[in-house]
């Protein structure tokens, strides 16, 4: 039996035509308050405000470049950002520019994409109006 948790997080699983905007505010709607998007694996892991952690499947299946290009992700976030891209086609522009994995902090309105060799590039997320949240358990909320 899944427990309500669980059936909180099925639906946020993204799907080609979802834009990563859909994304952020579906994620927003559940309890989640950490996600991990692993691009070398297809996987999603999830990690509810209670810590428990669930995972899913992520069907996008394209070749990660080896240098990180930092220009590119940032080209990426600004499409994406103006709903240019769908969440695939978000992915796809993430994986081109050599990330190989990012991960989702609610709490703390941050998106960290991570390349191979320890490259990273940070995007603050623009909540909603209403869409802030609490912090997780072990932050602060000090800004």
């Amino acid at each position: 039996m899944e427990s309500q948790k669980q059936q909180e997080t099925d639906f946020i699983s993204p799907t080609g035509a979802l834009s990563f905007s859909e994304f952020i505010a579906s994620l927003e709607q559940t309890l989640v308050d950490y996600c991990r998007v692993d691009l070398l694996e297809g996987r999603l892991i999830f990690v509810a405000d209670d810590g428990e952690v669930y995972s899913d499947t992520l069907d996008i299946k394209s070749d990660i470049a080896e240098k990180f290009d930092d220009g590119g992700v940032r080209q990426a976030i600004l499409d994406n950002q103006l709903d240019r891209l769908s969440f695939k086609d978000f992915v796809s522009a993430l994986m081109s520019s050599g990330v190989v994995s990012y991960t989702i902090h609610l709490s703390g309105n941050k998106v960290i994409y991570f390349g191979k060799n320890g490259d990273c590039c940070y995007e603050n997320l623009k909540l909603k109006p209403g869409g802030a949240r609490r912090p997780a358990l072990g932050t602060s909320a000090v800004q």
